[in-house]
């Protein structure tokens, strides 16, 4: 398949790359569920948030199209918490940061979904009753 060498790519660029603490894949392709439409959604986990990351983002993805290239910290919570739910690890600089960032993000997201979840049922009453 094509994107393995596009994610071996990536991995590659990443080890060379200041600032970059770890690159998951997600989303359709990560699920096994990708069709000829889908593009491959991989998140780059700066080992902090900086305002510099835009740029290292912007050149992974420049020699890249078909890959949406996003910024873990500028996510949402709920789709963080897919990241590492249903993602894959392509690359990894420090696994024992990961865990914790993994953690703090289950720990963040399981918070929130009470509210999320009383948000969503709200918006899809509205819909039903409005049609």
């Amino acid at each position: 398949m094509q994107f393995q060498n596009e994610l071996r790519n990536l991995a590659k660029q990443a080890k060379k790359r200041k600032g970059v603490l770890a690159i998951y894949l997600f989303g359709s392709v990560a699920r096994g569920q990708q069709n000829a439409k889908s593009d491959i959604d991989i998140c780059i986990i700066p080992e902090k948030e900086k305002p510099g990351m835009g740029k290292i983002i912007e050149m992974f993805g420049a020699a890249s199209p078909g890959i949406d290239l996003v910024n873990f910290y500028r996510l949402p919570i709920q789709i963080r918490y897919r990241v590492f739910k249903e993602g894959k690890p392509i690359y990894e600089k420090d696994r024992h940061l990961v865990s914790h960032i993994i953690s703090k993000t289950i720990s963040e997201y399981l918070d929130m979904k009470p509210g999320l979840d009383r948000i969503y049922n709200a918006i899809l009453r509205g819909k039903r009753k409005h049609g």
